[in-house]
């Protein structure tokens, strides 16, 4: 409630620190939420590998939000260098799980990821079996197709 100001007055610094403490526990929510924070720098001073930490340590818990922002941390190179088959990885998770803004992201706007990035993808797609095109960068029919698949539309 004080990440929202719902109830009570907005206080990014208490909040920062609730989710701290809840984080430490193992809450996955305040992970994504902390993380939000640090890549925001709300609360807390600005921290892209802390931000990219938390989601990431999020998404192997399970939370597609945070994995689609470790994808797109890791296709920048926000805090803790750049790994486009890791955020493939990652981005590809948030699309099989659902998460909405990954299927739009990937599917109809694939020029804000790098072409490093969309190369990273096509082989995971390629390595999950759902395609057998060029290795490009160019996400055309066949690259589109696989991801409508997997994201079960």
């Amino acid at each position: 409630i004080y990440g929202t100001g719902d109830i009570v007055e907005r206080d990014y610094v208490r909040a920062a620190g609730l989710f701290q403490r809840a984080a430490d526990l193992g809450e996955v929510t305040a992970k994504f939420n902390l993380a939000m924070l640090y890549k925001h720098g709300a609360g807390v001073a600005r921290d892209d590998a802390a931000a990219t930490r938390l989601f990431l340590a999020a998404a192997e818990a399970g939370d597609m939000r945070s994995a689609y922002q470790a994808a797109r941390a890791l296709d920048r190179g926000a805090g803790i260098g750049r790994d486009r088959q890791e955020a493939a990885r990652q981005a590809i998770a948030a699309l099989r799980g659902g998460y909405g803004p990954a299927r739009v992201s990937l599917a109809e706007q694939p020029q804000t990821w790098s072409a490093e990035f969309r190369r990273a993808v096509q082989r995971e797609l390629h390595g999950l079996g759902v395609y057998d095109g060029a290795i490009d960068g160019i996400f055309g029919r066949g690259t589109r197709r696989a991801l409508t698949d997997l994201s079960g539309e």
